[in-house]
């Protein structure tokens, strides 16, 4: 159990006291409380899209603290993770001492050499009179640390993945003729992002379209490397696509509702990094379906 009045074992520990009171203000003033709390086991996961800018966050299916940090035992909210002092717990900031000291058998509390670490604790609050602290304790483990691994956050940023669905774009517009080249492409072609993030470790899964599987509906397929090319002025309009595209042979005259039934397969690719780690994740898949009419002309249009 962590001692919620700590001790100071080390005189030489004073200087330290100065240092880290002082850190500690600047990084309030950095960084605002999280909502993350280590203690319940929280998690925030934040959506993000580098296309549009937008972001959002989502709970899921994980617990929420409802506060705004951790409690400190002034009753004031702090950060429940700060990259200087380290992970709350106990109603202090503890983190890792490197280098670690010369052993000690007290200092280690009777535990051998090599079992548990030396820990720095850092108490709020820094005020004069107050009853923070700071010092040195063994601890088996860091206390407040995530015991969630970057793979298993990873998996969380994964399931937060919002995929837009394929928008059609084909040219001509509308009703295709037979035997001139229509043009494919697909909207919606930006990465994608998702960062799950727990005090002290944030991992980020991004999402890349990588080809689109056209199906057209005459039972011809076409696999593109990339959403096409959208038809503009100027362009031939005899000319088939550069990049992605079909010819229909036949009229939809004799298909249900004289139209082919077109389906667009977006492939994406996943990968993540975070926590000093990288992996990649199974790719996902979006579809979109539409009518296609085809009739049956040799005359060439503008588009």
């Amino acid at each position: 159990m962590h001692r919620l009045i700590p001790r100071i074992r080390l005189a030489a520990l004073a200087a330290l006291v100065i240092l880290a009171g002082s850190r500690l203000a600047s990084a309030w003033a950095d960084n605002p409380p999280t909502t993350c709390d280590p203690n319940l086991g929280t998690c925030t996961v934040t959506v993000s899209s580098p296309g549009d800018g937008s972001s959002s966050t989502s709970s899921g299916n994980r617990s929420d603290s409802g506060g705004t940090g951790c409690v400190g035992a002034d009753g004031r909210d702090y950060p429940c993770y700060d990259p200087q002092l380290g992970y709350w717990s106990g109603r202090c900031y503890w983190k890792l001492m490197e280098p670690q000291p010369d052993y000690v058998d007290g200092l280690w509390d009777g535990h051998p050499k090599g079992d548990g670490a030396i820990y720095l604790y850092t108490c709020p609050p820094f005020t004069p009179g107050g009853d923070g602290g700071e010092g040195m304790e063994w601890e088996a483990t860091q206390p407040g640390a995530p015991t969630v691994t970057p793979a298993q956050l990873a998996q969380e940023a994964y399931k937060e993945l919002a995929l837009p669905q394929p928008t059609l774009v084909l040219s001509p517009t509308g009703q295709q003729l037979v035997n001139l080249p229509t043009w494919l492409a697909v909207t919606g072609w930006d990465a994608q992002s998702a960062t799950a993030t727990v005090p002290g470790l944030s991992v980020t899964a991004t999402a890349r379209p990588t080809t689109v599987v056209w199906t057209l509906g005459d039972g011809s397929s076409v696999t593109c490397e990339g959403p096409g090319t959208v038809f503009t002025a100027g362009d031939d309009p005899a000319s088939a696509s550069p990049t992605c595209g079909h010819t229909y042979r036949a009229s939809s005259a004799d298909e249900p509702d004289s139209a082919y039934t077109m389906t667009a397969t977006v492939r994406w690719s996943v990968t993540w990094a975070g926590g000093g780690q990288t992996g990649t994740l199974p790719d996902l898949t979006r579809q979109a379906t539409a009518p296609v009419a085809v009739a049956e002309s040799q005359a060439l249009v503008t588009r």
